[in-house]
């Protein structure tokens, strides 16, 4: 009987949580059909506005070395962008860096989009639906009951109480095609916040990586079907010359001289 007894707190504990965060997300999407409340969010010394009612990720260490490390005329590449948590951050405390958002659920995008024309960013912010992984085409994405955990990989959308409740089709293409093709300039900094597909970001930057020595801000998501997959990713860092900084499930990777 004790042996069942955390399996039994851990569902509890998942069941709570899907139950109190349902209703915030609930409330976010009547806020964004009516466009009612646009609260604004700090980001030290100045400040934006968005739809999302809670400022989620403000004190992030991931993000706060990012926002530390930004320089004007820097370019930041935000692979997976959601609503423009990072990327109006950086376009609030730095306005002459240029971020290319990159967001492939379609209203995630679109909500981005709204964020950014309400903040006045469209200099400073540009916008592309689609997603950056190992190869270019047409591919599935797995919609969660949990927006912001909506992957390429349907176990990532139905991580812990989550539940996958949609697919639908999206663009993807690599970082180097893009940069090859003009799509992004080369950047200085890299933010990745994938959900389990990191590594393929990783493997379609290759030449980028290698050429233009980006900084890395890597959010590692669990894949309980890849046991190694955050070792893989910190071999494959460490491969290119990069030191690691780790705190939680966040690296950031700076080019070695």
């Amino acid at each position: 009987m004790t042996e069942a007894r955390p399996t039994v707190n851990a569902r509890l504990r998942r069941m709570l949580r899907f139950a109190t965060h349902q209703p915030y997300h609930r409330l976010v999407d009547l806020n964004y059909r009516l466009g009612a409340v646009a609260l604004p969010k700090r980001v030290g010394s100045t400040t934006f506005r968005s739809y999302d009612l809670l400022h989620l990720h403000g004190r992030d260490w991931l993000r706060e070395a990012l926002l530390d490390d930004v320089d004007a005329g820097d370019v930041v590449i935000d692979a997976g962008a959601h609503t423009g948590v990072y990327s109006l951050a950086i376009a609030s405390i730095e306005p002459d860096a240029c971020v290319h958002a990159v967001e492939p659920e379609p209203v995630a995008a679109n909500r981005l989009r709204r964020n950014v024309s309400l903040n006045a960013y469209e200099p400073r912010i540009a916008v592309h639906e689609l997603a950056l992984g190992a190869g270019e085409g047409q591919v599935p994405f797995f919609r969660s009951v949990y927006p912001e955990m909506g992957s390429l990989l349907p176990d990532r959308a139905a991580f812990a109480e989550a539940f996958v409740r949609g697919t639908v089709k999206v663009t993807v293409t690599t970082l180097d095609e893009g940069v090859a093709s003009g799509r992004f300039p080369p950047p200085d900094h890299v933010k990745i916040d994938v959900e389990g597909a990191e590594a393929d970001v990783l493997a379609g930057a290759a030449t980028t990586i290698s050429e233009h020595r980006p900084h890395l801000y890597i959010d590692i998501h669990d894949r309980p079907d890849h046991p190694g997959h955050a070792a893989a990713i910190r071999r494959q860092l460490c491969s290119c010359g990069y030191h690691l900084r780790e705190r939680g499930d966040a690296i950031i990777a700076h080019p070695g001289d």
